[in-house]
């Protein structure tokens, strides 16, 4: 059985119960509400703290779709991105979505 504090499950304990390599699943349904919020963070995720050139942030903007037709998908994984995870990887991806267009 595994302790947890305030929703967090302590360092100490996680350590000695999780093998080196185990792969967790994570389900999050997400209701966008504000397509312009969801883009304005991404965007700023993407350029991190230091780019400060036109050219990264065209770079990101290629990504994450214009601000006036944001590409949902790729502004949500942004704001998902796996070097948040330290000591960790992304091993698989799966974005559903009512209203979204197809992938061609």
């Amino acid at each position: 059985m595994t302790a947890c504090t305030g929703g967090f499950v302590s360092n100490a304990l996680a350590l000695a119960v999780v093998p080196e390599e185990t792969t967790f699943s994570i389900r999050i349904d997400l209701k966008v509400k504000d397509m312009i919020a969801l883009w304005m963070e991404a965007l700023h995720v993407g350029l991190g703290h230091d780019a400060m050139k036109m050219s990264d942030v065209t770079r990101v903007i290629d990504v994450i779709g214009p601000q006036t037709q944001p590409s949902i998908p790729d502004c949500v994984a942004m704001l998902l991105d796996p070097s948040r995870f330290p000591g960790c990887r992304v091993t698989h991806v799966d974005m559903l979505g009512s209203g979204l267009p197809a992938l061609a």
